[in-house]
């Protein structure tokens, strides 16, 4: 089939046929119709699989994302990421020591690629340097080779390890759990990575995407992998353009001696260890710094060495405007001679926040041997990273501390609010108080014998009290954070049944002790 035929320019064959709807995520793909290369379009092979893989970097996250490689970069862009596809990919954020796990399933309905090809009827090979600038404006500098239309569904498994220590024991808990990349789905593959996540200390963020089917049920952790392994089978009713795949002109017989000046240049950016790939850490270099300074804020703690997170930024984000820069320079002539920048700011390192989380020793309040005790819901090792915060806090009291009511929110919740309980039900609310970013509890006042007498929570929105009336009060508790230290929120005992009360808080505190910058070494700037 020719590639004029109207079914192969609906698959996309041509070199920027596709690249201006891909850039927008028009799912509708409407070809443009500048081509350079003709040949025979032959039917692909049909049906599904699936896979994971583990991603160390953005570059292996991209791959992951698409089975087919693209080496334009005036034509459709390096490892082309196609319609939505890009928008879930920048969602992901990683940054320099993340590390995902990516559980793909796909289905082809349709197929196509490219035998034989060379330069249509009426192109001409450029044969001097002018020609060349010229056919590549116009054409671009490859063509596409191969393209597939079906349904694919994505889950992201994604560990926010914070340094090249974490990371790497991190692989080799994935590897003792018998994980290897590339492989087909294993059912057991959620198991797996949250008992790698419990013994490397570090939390596990989840996110999916699913593509060419109008009927995408609500999927989990746990429930995503079952979903996957089933794709095949599914009905694809609203097909999009999968994967494609781009070759370089210089393939083409025709036009291979001429256009080698161009294909050299542009495999100095879509190399194993190109300008494209550092510039993929550099962004996630700027994710991290940005994540760190939102944890900051979203605490409302200042660091003198904070200052440092907005100079590094400053640094990454010119050495990524240099590097675009080079890019546009290839654009406007593609055969001259390239000089790639240095990037200092990655000589910098990546920032971690240093914290330590326990339940601070002046804020116990009550007795220990009543009731029934209740935890902090969260894992301390990695609350700062996950951001955990008290959003609200509730009263109930009369002669006595009756119910508090907690709200959560993190970084791994998004949204949605966690929302806790503990105590009786006598109807004697005081109120709630909810916390914006940087607000919080900034006093605990209380009194206490055989129950909790007093209680005074201080905070940004004004303060909740209950004044008692009974008891001897005779163990006073009179406690602020200090300029770095956060309640995160508390532990402590209490009976839930209605005529139960609370009888012993003790808040848990974060205390942000600095900034270390962990050095990224060349071995981290590259792929593999």
């Amino acid at each position: 089939m020719p590639l004029n035929d109207p079914t192969a320019s609906h698959l996309g064959f041509g070199i920027n046929c596709v690249s201006d709807q891909l850039d927008q995520g028009d799912e509708n793909h409407t070809p443009r119709p500048n081509r350079a290369v003709d040949g025979e379009a032959i039917a692909g092979g049909l049906g599904g699989s699936s896979r994971f893989s583990i991603c160390r970097t953005a570059s292996d996250l991209a791959q992951a994302m698409q089975r087919e490689s693209g080496a334009s970069l005036t034509g459709l862009g390096f490892l082309p990421l196609l319609g939505g596809k890009m928008a879930f990919y920048k969602s992901l954020k990683t940054t320099i020591y993340s590390l995902s796990v990516v559980a793909h399933a796909w289905r082809v309905t349709a197929a196509a690629r490219l035998s034989q090809p060379h330069l249509e009827a009426g192109v001409q090979a450029p044969s001097t340097e002018a020609e060349l600038e010229k056919f590549v404006r116009f054409y671009g500098d490859s063509y596409i080779s191969s393209v597939e239309l079906g349904g694919e569904c994505f889950g992201v498994y994604t560990f926010r390890s914070e340094t090249r220590q974490q990371a790497k024991g991190l692989e080799q808990a994935l590897q003792v759990g018998g994980l290897v990349s590339g492989l087909q789905l294993d059912a057991d593959l959620h198991q797996k990575l949250e008992t790698a996540s419990r013994s490397s200390g570090i939390n596990l963020e989840f996110r999916y995407q699913v593509w060419g089917c109008s009927d995408i049920p609500g999927l989990t952790p746990d429930t995503l992998v079952p979903y996957a392994l089933a794709f095949s089978g599914r009905t694809i009713d609203r097909p999009i353009l999968l994967d494609l795949a781009t070759e370089g002109y210089e393939t083409v017989p025709d036009i291979d001696n001429a256009f080698q000046p161009v294909a050299d240049n542009r495999d100095l950016f879509t190399r194993p260890k190109g300008v494209l790939r550092q510039r993929l850490r550099l962004q996630e270099l700027i994710n991290q710094i940005e994540d760190t300074s939102d944890t900051l804020t979203a605490y409302g703690i200042t660091l003198p060495e904070a200052s440092q997170l907005s100079t590094n930024k400053t640094l990454a984000e010119g050495a990524l405007a240099a590097l675009d820069a080079l890019v546009e320079a290839y654009k406007a002539k593609p055969a001259a001679a390239l000089q790639v920048p240095e990037r200092p700011s990655l000589l910098q390192g990546s920032p971690k926040i240093r914290a330590k989380v326990r339940e601070e020793p002046a804020t116990r309040i009550g007795k220990m041997d009543k009731g029934q005790p209740f935890p902090f819901p969260f894992d301390r090792a990695t609350a700062v990273q996950n951001r955990v915060r008290l959003v609200g806090i509730g009263l109930e009291a009369g002669w006595r501390v009756d119910k508090l009511r907690l709200a959560y929110n993190s970084k791994l919740g998004g949204e949605a609010v966690q929302e806790v309980s503990h105590g009786g039900d006598r109807q004697t609310n005081l109120g709630d108080i909810s916390f914006g970013l940087g607000e919080g509890i900034r006093g605990i006042y209380s009194e206490f014998g055989t129950n909790i007498d007093k209680l005074r929570l201080e905070t940004d929105q004004g303060n909740l009290e209950s004044t008692g009336s009974k008891g001897d009060k005779q163990h006073p508790v009179d406690w602020h954070p200090g300029p770095n230290q956060v309640v995160l929120g508390f532990t402590g005992r209490s009976d839930d049944t209605p005529e139960g009360a609370v009888y012993a808080l003790q808040a848990v505190v974060a205390t942000i002790e600095g900034i270390d910058w962990h050095p990224v070494d060349q071995m981290d700037l590259e792929d593999g």
